[in-house]
């Protein structure tokens, strides 16, 4: 046996497991916690794996840590192999353990009120072990530093280094309530939305610019208005009562168009779709409990009014 295959031989794969989670944490003391050792531990595992391999695979200094040549080798491959391998464990391990322990999970407010409660109900009820706790906030929270284990993320998510599990599509819909139109002429035209009064969702990249498209032809809209909210759930009531115009996702609206009580408008013109995505720390070390949850909240959106809304005749 060669000398490099025989020090391959030794290699313990817990290294392997530990340098992969510094790099996925960007941080020692969040691996450690997320493994569930000490730091020196942690520290002294990576620099056996280094040892080992016989060369450096990070850099570290106080304020940041980078991976070598070497190391951006070995990371997109142990991450790979190692993903798959827990995969297959934890499948393994299903078929006997039934998932319990505190499920923390975060969702915008409006999606955590139709359907995160929702799902939750049910999953309770099917896995007695688990405890729930649901955070409603429209604000983008640090999963590792508020401990959470899953984030339910609607529209485009940025990449924000976590890992991102799409789970459905939706559209996005232009409405208004019946009763603005009893003062204010409907517009036949994108170009008519900039004499509305458009109600602005601040949490978006551009809340007064949106583009339409109808076949090959697109449009750039610059809406105005006075009334703004950081919360799809205010911009939902603003435009239930007759305040303006404002786009929302068609899960949110479909009962309200089938009822009557807000109508859609520009029907004939497109918007971008948005998705629905579970976001993580690490597919590596996701619990039973976290993994079952996705199976559920995917389940559950495979029945809702996720699909494009029906146009009027």
């Amino acid at each position: 046996m060669s000398a490099s295959m025989e020090r391959l031989s030794h290699i313990n794969l817990n290294y392997l497991y530990v340098f992969v989670a510094v790099v996925e944490y960007k941080s020692f003391t969040a691996a450690a916690e997320a493994l569930g050792l000490s730091k020196s531990l942690l520290s002294e595992q990576l620099a056996r794996l280094e040892a080992n391999l016989g060369t450096q695979l990070l850099t570290r200094t106080t304020r940041r840590m980078a991976l070598t040549d070497s190391g951006a080798v070995l990371f997109d491959v142990a991450r790979r192999l190692l993903g798959e391998l827990d995969g297959a464990l934890v499948d393994v391990r299903n078929r006997h353990d039934e998932p319990s322990g505190h499920l923390r999970i975060t969702a915008p407010l409006d999606f955590a009120k139709w359907h995160i409660s929702e799902v939750a109900a049910a999953f309770i009820k099917r896995f007695p072990k688990i405890q729930v706790e649901m955070i409603g906030d429209d604000q983008v929270i640090d999963l590792v530093g508020q401990r959470i284990d899953l984030a339910v993320r609607v529209g485009w998510p940025k990449d924000s280094g976590l890992h991102a599990n799409k789970l459905a599509s939706f559209e996005q819909t232009l409405v208004a309530a019946p009763e603005y139109f009893r003062d204010h002429p409907r517009p036949r035209s994108p170009q008519d939305l900039a004499e509305c009064e458009w109600i602005a969702h601040t949490r978006l990249a551009t809340p007064w610019n949106w583009t339409f498209r109808r076949g090959a032809e697109a449009l750039e809209i610059q809406t105005r208005g006075r009334l703004l909210s950081n919360t799809t759930l205010s911009v939902y009531r603003l435009v239930l009562a007759g305040a303006g115009l404002s786009i929302l996702p068609s899960f949110l609206v479909a009962g309200d168009l089938a009822s009557g009580r807000l109508v859609r408008v520009l029907e004939d013109w497109d918007l971008p779709q948005g998705g629905i995505y579970a976001l993580y720390p690490s597919a590596r070390y996701m619990p039973a409990r976290v993994r079952a949850f996705i199976h559920s909240l995917r389940e559950h959106l495979d029945s809702e009014p996720f699909q494009p809304l029906a146009r009027s005749a």
